[in-house]
């Protein structure tokens, strides 16, 4: 499990209080793992499947408030079959990146490899906090995942380059 490393700054560093995710409206819920990532894919531009043997990179770009970040199709399915609890979430992955409430540049340890990171915060359509990292090498790697408070409060950790203004 990727780990944030020690001695990069935190919320107190940047003036923050307390994390507190604003709940997303929630759309009606997908009937399957499989109609929520068409759901997605949908969302994202993405429209079938590539021919045998096409090996071409299909890269969508979304704008966050920091700039632009790539989203491979093709991490979908590789993401949320890690773990089925994460479909119903979804939904709230654009949000998450477009409207985040915080995002952290945070450097990350992933087995014997330290990635620099942007870590989107938000808060989902239940109101549980949303993780989205995004990797910012050239593998264009992301992945989410909805969190428990507390380890949504550890992961706030790096350079502070996003707050949403105004509170929740």
């Amino acid at each position: 499990m990727p780990t944030v490393l020690p001695g990069q700054g935190g919320p107190a560093d940047f003036g923050l209080g307390d994390f507190r995710p604003r709940r997303r409206p929630a759309v009606p819920a997908p009937a399957s793992r499989e109609a929520a990532i068409a759901a997605f894919h949908q969302e994202i531009g993405w429209r079938g499947r590539r021919a045998p043997g096409d090996e071409r990179d299909v890269i969508y770009t979304v704008r966050t408030p920091v700039g632009e970040v790539g989203i491979d199709h093709q991490f979908l399915d590789h993401t949320v079959g890690r773990a089925v609890d994460r479909a119903p979430f979804l939904q709230d992955v654009l949000p998450a990146l477009q409207d985040p409430d915080e995002i952290w540049l945070s450097w990350i340890r992933a087995g014997d490899q330290v990635k620099l990171r942007a870590v989107h915060f938000a808060g989902s359509h239940t109101g549980t906090p949303m993780i989205v990292v995004v990797n910012l090498d050239p593998a264009v790697g992301w992945t989410f995942f909805p969190a428990r408070l507390g380890d949504a409060l550890g992961r706030r950790r790096g350079q502070l380059l996003y707050a949403r203004r105004g509170g929740g």
